[in-house]
């Protein structure tokens, strides 16, 4: 894993490859450093990081490639400076992490915990098939563009200190990656 030297640390990354438990395990391994996880999208708490990044040094904030639009100029241009520490987390298995995104989508649930989940089958809707296919290729593109200190890939990393889980497959799993399948060289 990696060894981290310096605060703040950045991770980039695209929806469904593992940045939140990532981050979660990053700051549950480094004692009194706090994790944002997605400021700009969830609980809306975008101007709460700001204000803490602005006047501390010591966290962790994770933020998905396309989402960078919605941070002010003062953050971006610090987050490609060469002061905060930059990880870039990829998965190689692009159909799994479309099959995920899809899920999510479907379900409105994005992150997991070991609550029970009860397994049902989902509808498989092409319109939200082609639309989850667009932005995941994307926020990989743009992902993969950004010059970061590490790059790690989901499937390397044997697994996570963190309180999230993997994403329940719902029963008819196979027939929806099938159906990404068939689409997935035509978007």
């Amino acid at each position: 894993m990696i060894k981290i030297n310096r605060f703040p640390v950045i991770i980039f990354s695209s929806p469904r490859t593992g940045g939140t438990a990532f981050g979660h395990h990053l700051a549950k391994n480094n004692p009194g450093i706090k994790f944002f996880n997605e400021p700009n999208v969830l609980d809306n708490n975008v101007e709460e990081f700001l204000t803490y990044a602005d006047n501390n040094k010591d966290y962790i904030v994770k933020v998905i490639g396309r989402g960078l639009t919605q941070y002010p100029n003062s953050f971006i241009n610090y987050a490609f400076s060469k002061h905060p520490l930059k990880i870039k987390i990829r998965r190689r298995n692009l159909l799994n992490q479309i099959a995920s995104y899809y899920v999510a989508k479907k379900r409105d649930i994005w992150g997991y915990d070991n609550s029970i989940f009860e397994k049902i089958e989902l509808t498989i809707d092409m319109d939200l098939i082609e639309k989850s296919i667009y932005d995941i290729k994307a926020d990989n593109l743009l992902v993969s563009k950004i010059d970061t200190d590490f790059e790690i890939f989901y499937e390397d990393i044997p697994n996570f200190d963190s309180p999230t889980i993997i994403t329940p497959y719902p029963v008819n799993y196979d027939e929806i990656k099938q159906a990404i399948k068939e689409r997935i060289n035509y978007i």
